[in-house]
């Protein structure tokens, strides 16, 4: 009983790990807009981060993001220091690789245009670590 209960326990465990938004993170609109990401979870889903959106256009603007992850499910707002633009929300969930987030954003001109965030690091449990 105690090696089932023990066995279980990492199990869980590492799907907590998995299912974990931190990492290095890009996507692209249909109009073009790039989002480059790089975002940290708490062990209580607080999520954080910066980041730059890019058009091709104008010089890339720099971007915070804040927000939560109640697995499978993302939000985030994104603001953008220093500048009068209005914040872009981002309402995502996780799909079943771990690898992408497929979502929409509103705000700030978006109005629910998909944005697919993919995953450019590996998971932190797939990590290697140094001893």
């Amino acid at each position: 009983m105690r090696l089932a209960l023990a066995a279980l326990a990492l199990v869980i465990s590492a799907c907590g790990d998995d299912a974990s938004i931190s990492g290095v993170w890009s996507g692209r609109t249909a109009d073009g807009v790039n989002f480059n990401l790089t975002l940290v979870e708490t062990p209580q889903g607080a999520v954080s981060g910066a980041g730059r959106l890019t058009n091709g256009i104008t010089a890339p603007l720099p971007v915070n993001a804040t927000g939560a992850h109640a697995h499978p499910s993302i939000s985030l707002t994104l603001d953008f220091p220093r500048t009068n633009y209005s914040p872009i929300n981002f309402q995502g969930i996780f799909n079943g690789s771990m690898n992408v987030i497929r979502g929409a954003l509103n705000g700030s001109g978006f109005d629910g245009d998909s944005l697919n965030l993919s995953r450019n690091t590996p998971p932190p449990s797939a990590r290697i670590t140094a001893p």
